[in-house]
């Protein structure tokens, strides 16, 4: 039997904390506004390394024999 793994798009969730402080903004459902506020805390701080993680759900599913 084989299995295929899917991650269902509409439980993404991206987020970034910075290198340089505790900042941190959370579960955004697209990476542009978590990367704009990383630039606004960027010019506001001088902290300019982030570490940003793109999570979701995923599943394994059992392929369908053809």
């Amino acid at each position: 039997m084989e299995y295929e793994i899917r991650t269902h798009l509409d439980t993404l969730a991206y987020r970034a904390d910075c290198l340089g402080c505790s900042w941190k903004v959370r579960d955004k459902p697209e990476p542009e506004p978590v990367q704009d506020a990383c630039m606004k805390h960027a010019a506001a701080s001088g902290h300019w390394s982030f570490r940003m993680v793109c999570e979701g759900i995923s599943i394994v599913f059992r392929k369908e024999e053809r």
